[in-house]
């Protein structure tokens, strides 16, 4: 025969196999099962019911529970406990969240079990104020950066907490355990801009650790942007390899810049490296897109040094940036103030007049009779605002042409570019040169200054580029077509060979350096590959 549960209506209920969720057990019951007899409680009749089983866990040790704190999942009467003797007690009003005497059966949750721990009640003498259970709490441990809150039912992690309500038969075990600290995650991202704009970027990631794990995470620039200027929430330039004060940092491109710019970080966590746990992560990055604001920008006049003989005419030819990408503004140059002690004329051979609109960008320098030293004079740069909204802008500030008025004497590198009809790298007698091949030379002047000039070789293949002062030079050629590459030959003042190009030239005052020769071979060769036939 099926046991009997009577309802508060006073109607029989069935509860065979296909009703129950637990076994009938026989009186000889395992442990977990408990046969409750019929007692003399107002319109309830108590059967059979298996208890779930709870185990709690600190650090590895296991948390005795007081006898008397009950637990049953059947709800089909009102909550309740049970004292040492076993003796059943209900609960006769709303005790911390428990049901009420004669409420609507209901699963109980964990929530109840510590509510009824924790709070005095009928038969539970033994209440603990710290009987506390979440995802982040366990009685009187708090989960933090090195150790977490676990709680599984059946041997499966579950992360329902204290809003589970255990079934018949469950074995529910919660634990308070040390974890070893896995690497947080930091995460890329891209951010749009647009010129001259300030964006506000938030740097993100992960602890690396299972949600149970509380870590804060700290971030660390590892890169910088090359086109614009990146600050903390504090307002400070960001530096490398520095802690940020917050996640926040903004970004603001240079004036002219637009494009993408990038910069990399790292996220850092608080859980130590412990047991060979990790607390950095690996570098990720943030993209920044700058798009052009079409606004005109003001341009930026060049800087330059010159050295000048005593007694000799120079040109100086003056330069600058218009400022905006993508298009190509006129400029205009303006002297504001004039050299001390030489003359300085415009393109058309008149004497400059400072604040007055040059022809061109062209000048020449004369230093004063008998003068040496140091001499120059500033200017500044207008654009016509072409392609851009807005009207044309003069540059926001001024450069400054330094002249160095010297005797030292100019060097002078110079090769011959020529026919290697043997391959031997040697200009032989019968080795004609090769004319009007483009000849570049590039470097930097003791002072530093920077050099690039072109020629092309004159009818007989000789280049030389004279008239240099003090400083290293590179010198190239572009190939000559109708030619294979043959050999360089490196000259008397020494340096570095490469394809087509001698590099590291250092030139004294009145150095000359001869025979920077460039071999070339013929197209048509003899059948043995030995000799190049010669051109006829």
């Amino acid at each position: 025969m099926n046991p009997q549960l009577k309802s508060p209506d006073g109607l029989s209920r069935s509860t065979d196999a296909s009703r129950r969720s637990q076994p009938v057990m026989s009186r000889n019951r395992p442990l977990g099962v408990e046969q409750l007899e019929s007692r003399d409680l107002p319109g309830h009749l108590i059967g059979q019911h298996i208890h779930p089983i709870l185990e709690i866990e600190l650090d590895g040790q296991p948390v005795t529970i007081p006898a008397n704190i009950g637990l049953t999942p059947t709800r089909h009467y009102s909550p309740h406990t049970h004292d040492t003797a076993g003796t059943l007690h209900l609960g006769e009003g709303p005790i911390s969240g428990i049901d009420p005497l004669g409420s609507p059966g209901r699963l109980t949750t964990l929530k109840d079990f510590f509510d009824v721990w924790r709070t005095t009640n009928p038969g539970t003498p033994a209440n603990n104020p710290n009987a506390i259970f979440s995802s982040t709490r366990l009685l009187d441990r708090t989960a933090d950066a090195t150790h977490a809150v676990f709680m599984t039912v059946n041997g499966q992690p579950n992360s329902s907490y204290e809003s589970y309500s255990p079934h018949d038969g469950d074995m529910v075990v919660l634990s308070y355990q040390q974890v070893v600290n896995r690497g947080p995650i930091a995460s890329s991202q891209t951010v749009n801009s647009t010129q001259g704009a300030t964006v506000s970027i938030t740097l993100t990631g992960d602890d690396g650790n299972p949600e149970e794990v509380v870590q804060t995470l700290r971030f660390r620039v590892q890169s910088l942007p090359a086109n614009g200027t990146l600050r903390d929430s504090s307002g400070n330039s960001v530096a490398v390899g520095a802690e940020l004060p917050s996640p926040t940092v903004t970004f603001v491109a240079n004036a002219a810049f637009a494009g993408t710019d990038r910069f990399s970080f790292v996220a850092t966590d608080n859980g130590g490296t412990a047991n060979g746990g990790q607390d950095t992560s690996a570098p990720a990055e943030v993209t920044i897109n700058v798009a052009d604001s079409g606004a005109n920008r003001p341009p930026t006049p060049t800087p330059q040094n010159a050295r000048v003989a005593p007694g000799t005419t120079s040109t100086i030819v003056l330069a600058g940036d218009d400022g905006d990408p993508g298009v190509n503004q006129s400029l205009s140059f303006r002297v504001q103030n004039l050299p001390e002690s030489g003359i300085l004329r415009d393109s058309t051979g008149n004497p400059v007049t400072a604040g007055a609109a040059l022809p061109s960008a062209n000048l020449t320098y004369t230093p004063n009779a008998g003068f040496t030293g140091l001499d120059g004079f500033t200017f500044n740069v207008a654009d016509d605002g072409t392609g851009r909204t807005g009207a044309p802008l003069p540059s926001q500030g001024v450069a400054v042409v330094s002249l160095n008025v010297t005797n030292v004497q100019p060097a002078d590198p110079a090769g011959v570019v020529y026919v290697d009809f043997n391959n031997n790298g040697v200009l032989d007698a019968a080795e004609p040169g090769i004319g009007g091949v483009l000849m570049e030379l590039c470097g930097k002047e003791d002072g530093g200054n920077s050099v690039h000039l072109t020629q092309v070789t004159a009818a007989d293949g000789t280049y030389r580029f004279d008239q240099l002062w003090p400083g290293v030079y590179a010198v190239m050629e572009a190939q000559p077509s109708g030619y294979l590459d043959g050999q360089e030959s490196l000259g008397t003042m020494g340096g570095t060979v490469g394809n087509d190009r001698f590099m590291n030239i250092v030139l004294g005052p009145g150095d000359i350096g001869e025979d920077y020769n460039f071999g070339e071979l013929p197209l048509r060769q003899e059948a043995s590959g030995a000799i190049p036939r010669k051109l006829l």
